[in-house]
């Protein structure tokens, strides 16, 4: 079972033992918003309060999070069940879940807008790739311009 939980004026969190996970944040007020059988709608419903709420929101979905842990990680919540170890999450299923999370979650961004946006502050800070000045390590010629060193040293004869 998955709980959402919620430390008042703090954060709204996910774990499947909450006291714990509350007590090794340091809080000990909290309450119990939502119960979910299913890891990853708990973690999207988690985000949802998050931002319902107007507290900080998690950059990385919760099951996510946990199968980024390190292999050999053995769950706390899961002390005394024999086995369990964290590694067990990389099953077919699972990855087919994150797969289509993630892909949903990059088919929401406006890439085109987003691309525009960094380029134009790469430029105004002079960190585009086409401002960065570089030396031929063959000539010594110096060139403006990632690509154009790049395509400078491919055809440079000396």
């Amino acid at each position: 079972m998955y709980y959402i939980y919620h430390v008042p004026g703090k954060k709204i969190g996910c774990s499947k033992e909450p006291e714990n996970r509350v007590a090794k944040q340091g809080f000990s007020n909290f309450e119990i918003l939502e119960t979910h059988e299913d890891g990853w709608i708990a973690g999207d419903r988690e985000i949802e309060l998050q931002k319902e709420y107007g507290y900080p929101v998690d950059k990385v979905h919760y099951m996510i999070s946990i199968q980024n842990r390190p292999k050999g990680f053995v769950d706390p919540s899961a002390a005394g069940k024999k086995g369990y170890i964290a590694a067990g999450w990389n099953t077919p299923e699972i990855k087919a879940k994150q797969h289509r999370y993630v892909k949903e979650s990059l088919a929401k961004r406006d890439w085109k807008a987003h691309n525009k946006k960094v380029t134009q502050s790469q430029l105004k800070n002079g960190t585009h790739p086409s401002q960065q000045i570089g030396n031929c390590e063959k000539c010594g010629r110096q060139i403006k311009g990632i690509g154009s060193l790049a395509r400078h040293q491919k055809l440079c004869n000396k």
